[in-house]
């Protein structure tokens, strides 16, 4: 996903890339953590489950990992 612009990236109808840079990169202070839940499918399935992105600013980059809850 290198060079892939976040503000694209989309859940079906849900444009959680531009979620996602409305509350990282254009507003948060650098070094305070966000929660950003979402539904995803779990690999091997087409169920949807919740998801959580934790995310923060350093400099003008934003960090992220997620996870199922």
């Amino acid at each position: 996903m290198l060079g892939t612009n976040v503000r694209e990236l989309k859940l079906k109808k849900d444009p959680i890339g531009q979620r996602a840079y409305d509350v990282v990169v254009a507003a948060a202070p650098e070094g305070q953590f966000f929660a950003i839940d979402y539904n995803f499918s779990k690999p091997g399935t087409k169920q949807a489950a919740t998801k959580q992105s934790l995310e923060a600013r350093i400099g003008n980059q934003a960090w992220g990992v997620s996870y199922f809850k």
